[in-house]
């Protein structure tokens, strides 16, 4: 495999997933706060602007990909109401977990497996996995039926 880039390193592809999947792990429970200080909080209007873009509506089914610490996910609980699911979804566990416990807590959800979407979200994930255009519509034709609505937006 060839080389790449991980901050100011040069290291072989396989090793990337591994150094990134590890900041994702050691950052997981601050990741929001993060976030706030480093966009000043712009990331929330972004995602706020996704959801607005997805025109998601009570009753629908949306899955969150690369949904990490659930904010996206949340957005999503509220236009969706009873009616609708949302599962958020991540690659890197301790992510997944924050995201999973901070929706329970609030009551906004319950664990599950399954999903049938109308919408899926992708904010961050180019970040965290090499996604192109081309797995953009794998994603859509596998995860979801027919006429769905795929919303990646790249940071």
């Amino acid at each position: 495999m060839a080389d790449t880039h991980f901050g100011f390193q040069t290291v072989r592809e396989e090793e990337k997933a591994k150094k990134v999947a590890g900041v994702f792990t050691s950052v997981a429970s601050k990741y929001d706060i993060m976030n706030d200080l480093m966009s000043v909080g712009l990331h929330r209007i972004w995602k706020r602007f996704a959801v607005g873009l997805a025109n998601v509506h009570e009753g629908q089914r949306v899955l969150d990909i690369a949904g990490g610490s659930g904010d996206l996910s949340r957005l999503f609980l509220d236009k969706v109401g009873h009616s609708g699911q949302v599962v958020l979804t991540d690659i890197n566990n301790a992510m997944l977990r924050v995201g999973r416990d901070r929706l329970i807590d609030e009551g906004k959800a319950t664990p599950t497996a399954q999903c049938d979407a109308d919408v899926a979200e992708l904010l961050e994930g180019e970040r965290k996995a090499r996604f192109d255009y081309e797995h953009y519509r794998i994603l859509a034709r596998h995860l979801a039926r027919p006429g769905v609505r795929v919303v990646p937006l790249a940071a």
